[in-house]
């Protein structure tokens, strides 16, 4: 593809874009078009790299692929919005060479601003990035950090462990006879299955389907309970037991604890994703043998 320099003239305003995407040809054209109209990029080759950099820094739009390895688009995307204050959501680009016609509504739900088909266009590309800029304007947010719904900061979340209840991957191993291959199964499974069903909950609750919207979080529940995930789990138990008549805690409240919850869940998931992969990593590297540099 060849790229007019007119095209890539420096843009006004400077942004921070975090480019989610897993192909080598696509990284180096996202990186030349957008670098050279004056933004600064960052590149994740999945999902997990993705949740890993916005959560060490906030940044101002996300270009995100959204078929990958690991964690798909659809994923992440929706692990973010929950991630994330309702007011104060980082705009998403969706990057796909086949139109999600299907999903279109569910990715506008969960805070994708537009769609950018591939092959990349530059024009269309920076035409795009200009207009969710301006729109954004003084929403913009440049704290460290995107706050999660209840105002705790990702930097906390990545301390979340067995020790303060968001999952608990020792009592998981027990209980799995210490199959780590069935583990990581389980974890895919959860990935794949809970955007669907936070979908239902919402859906169920827009139209009072409140049958629906129990079986929704009673399937979300058994997922949360395979971690020992306990605030996930007890959430989705008072969602689904919810009495309308008796109950004083509104079901838009349990709603949003539930939201919350499953962020903190899929964040400790994530962050036992990369710990795993250190170890492998690490376990793989051949020993030190100082004799053998010394010969």
């Amino acid at each position: 593809m060849s790229v007019a320099a007119a095209d890539l003239a420096p843009q006004t305003k400077s942004l921070d874009i975090l480019v989610v995407e897993d192909l080598p040809a696509s990284q180096m054209l996202f990186d030349r078009i957008l670098t050279a109209a004056g933004h600064r990029v960052r590149l994740a080759a999945n999902g997990v790299e993705a949740l890993r950099s916005f959560r060490s820094r906030r940044p101002d739009l996300i270009l995100m692929d959204l078929q990958m390895p690991v964690l798909d688009g659809l994923q992440t995307s929706t692990i973010l919005f929950l991630l994330q204050s309702p007011e104060a959501q980082v705009p998403i680009i969706a990057t796909t060479a086949c139109e999600p016609v299907f999903d279109r509504k569910r990715f506008l739900n969960i805070g994708v601003e537009a769609f950018l088909p591939k092959p990349i266009d530059a024009r269309q590309l920076l035409r795009l990035v200009t207009r969710l800029t301006e729109e954004q304007g003084s929403n913009m947010v440049t704290e460290k950090y995107a706050p999660a719904r209840d105002g705790t900061s990702p930097s906390q979340l990545r301390t979340t462990d067995a020790s303060e209840g968001a999952i608990d991957i020792p009592g998981t191993l027990t209980r799995l006879n210490g199959d780590r291959a069935l583990l990581t199964a389980l974890v895919g499974f959860f990935f794949e299955d809970f955007p669907p069903l936070m979908d239902e909950i919402r859906a169920a609750f827009a139209r009072r389907d409140w049958p629906a919207l129990q079986r929704a979080a009673h399937s979300l529940k058994g997922l949360s309970a395979n971690f020992g995930a306990g605030p996930a789990v007890a959430a989705l138990q008072r969602l689904e037991s919810w009495d309308p008549i008796h109950d004083e805690v509104s079901q838009t409240e349990l709603i949003r604890a539930v939201e919350r919850a499953i962020a903190h869940l899929a964040a400790a998931l994530v962050d036992y994703h990369d710990a795993r992969s250190l170890a492998v990593a690490q376990a793989k590297k051949p020993p030190f043998d100082g004799q053998a540099r010394l010969r």
